[in-house]
Formats: C-alpha cells, sequence, structure tokens
C-alpha cells in the first residue's frame, strides 16, 4: 500500500526503464501447488482466472479467487500455496526485472494485492499478448501497462468497502499512450474486405450493450488509392465499469479471433467528458 510519497518505480517506468521479461503466459498450476519462503530476483503480477490462492507476504494473509491479483516485488519472501490442492488454478502470469541506470528496482510497497480486478483481464490479455510477439517496440509499450496497473493496485489494495475506482488521469494516459501503440503497421484492402462482416456483427451486438451510448465505424480510406485502410470508430460510454465490460464481452472474444492478423495500427485515445454543452444557435 502506498501513500504519495516519491514512487521510484513509477519514476523508473515514467523514464524508460528496461524491462527484461521471465515470464509471460497463461498459466495452469499442478495440483498440490505450494511455495514456501520463497524469494525471487524478479517481479510477479499474477491474475488469477480460476481456483483460489492462499498468499502470505509482508505480514499479510489472504485468499485471493477468480479476479484476485497480486503484484510481489523482487527481494520480498512470500508464500503461495491452494487451499483446495483438487481445485483446478489458472492465473495469467507476468514475471519481469526492471532496472534503470544499470540498477535493479523493485516494488517500493512489498506487495500490492487486490480482491476483484476483472476488470483489468482485457488489459491483462493484451499485455501478456504483447509480450509474446517478437517486436522491437514491445516494451515501451509493456511499460506503459505496468504504469497503469501499479497506479491501479496501489489504489485497490486495502480498500475496506471494496469499490472499484475511476482509472483516474495518470493511468488513463498511461492506458491510452500503451493501446495507441499496441500494433504498428496497417492493414490493406485485402484486410478490410476480410474484416466486414465481423465489424458489422459487431457494432449490432455492442448497440445492444447497457451503457453503450453510441458506437458508429467509418471507412475513412480503403486502401485502393495506395495508402493503408483506415478505419474509425467513435464509441461513447455511461461509465468506465461499462467499457470494461464491453472489453470482456463474448461477442468481443469472437470479434478478435475473426480479426486476428487483419487489423493493426491501432491508434487508440481516451477521453473523459466533463461536461455537455448546447450547440449556439447561428441565426
Amino acid at each position: 500500500m502506498g501513500g504519495d510519497v516519491r514512487n521510484p518505480l513509477r519514476d523508473a517506468l515514467a523514464g524508460g526503464a528496461a524491462i527484461a521479461i521471465a515470464a509471460c503466459a497463461p498459466h495452469t498450476v499442478r495440483p498440490g501447488y505450494r511455495l514456501d519462503d520463497r524469494i525471487l530476483d524478479e517481479h510477479i503480477c499474477n491474475l488469477i482466472t480460476a481456483g483460489e490462492l492462499a498468499v502470505e507476504v509482508a505480514g499479510r494473509r489472504l485468499t485471493l479467487g477468480p479476479g484476485g491479483a497480486l503484484w510481489i516485488g523482487p527481494g520480498v519472501p512470500h508464500s503461495l500455496r491452494l487451499p483446495d490442492p483438487a481445485r483446478p488454478f489458472s492465473m495469467l502470469n507476468l514475471r519481469f526485472a526492471v532496472r534503470r541506470g544499470g540498477r535493479a528496482v523493485g516494488l517500493p510497497e512489498g506487495a500490492l494485492l487486490a480482491d476483484d480486478a476483472w476488470d483489468l483481464r482485457p488489459l491483462w490479455e493484451m499485455a501478456i499478448d504483447d509480450g509474446q510477439r517478437d517486436r522491437t517496440d514491445r516494451l515501451v509499450r509493456l511499460r506503459h501497462f505496468l504504469a497503469l496497473l501499479h497506479g491501479d493496485l496501489r489504489q485497490r489494495d486495502g480498500a475496506a468497502d471494496g469499490a472499484r475506482r475511476g482509472l483516474g488521469r495518470q493511468r488513463r494516459v498511461a492506458l491510452a499512450h500503451w493501446l495507441a501503440q499496441h500494433h504498428a503497421d496497417r492493414p490493406t484492402p485485402a484486410d478490410l474486405a476480410a474484416v466486414r462482416p465481423a465489424l458489422n456483427a459487431m457494432m449490432q451486438a455492442t448497440w445492444a450493450e447497457s451503457g453503450c451510448i453510441s458506437y458508429s465505424l467509418t471507412v475513412e480510406q480503403d486502401g485502393t488509392q495506395g495508402g493503408p485502410a483506415v478505419i474509425a470508430i467513435c464509441e461513447r460510454w455511461a461509465d468506465m465499469e461499462s467499457l470494461m465490460a464491453h472489453f470482456r464481452a463474448p461477442h468481443m472474444a469472437d470479434f478478435n479471433r475473426q480479426i486476428a492478423g487483419r487489423l493493426r495500427g491501432l491508434d487508440v485515445r481516451l477521453y473523459e467528458v466533463a461536461r455537455e454543452l448546447p450547440f449556439p444557435s447561428l441565426s
């Protein structure tokens, strides 16, 4: 849990720290999984997707179920075990080292735990997908994700009421930057033709979602004039929870499978509108 003191990890991520990925994948744990007094040289960030995990770290004991999240810093002793050894257990697993100026950067809080972080799952999955890509700019996007995750878990950790909180300006900026750089190249006319049915079906399903105020799509360039195909999507949502629920919707999983490898070069901007003004009269 952190206050408002200077945070070297946050500063390092914002300042272009080097990140070495040790593990980046969904992970299914063997029955009877147990680790006592383990100390790692890397950070571990896990989001539990099935089963339960009993965690002991920094004098704290907590059992996390699906949607539970943990970030444990390097050099911090911790114990992990399955309360029910026979129950299947799986998680989204990130393990990495952060270095700045040749020095390892730890987690100032030691450990961050949250018992309800389901709304972060789409971002976690995108980070894992991105981390597995052999691309020179993947670590830039991973830094943005980690900055977002660190700020979010700091805010959630220890919240007695368990209430979900909004992203806040710093994390909205990190999210916008990270998503804007998620892919680098652009779709072709053939890509556009191939994904049109999937786009239409996705829009129809999205309009029916609660919290969707509007969702519109325009083909600004079809790619036949020598440049890339460009699709502009403008969506408005009632609140952040509705947007995150949209990412988790079954029809979005179907859509992502259908467009895999086709829509690239995403340039995403996230805006928070404080108020809406009437259009002035032109007479």
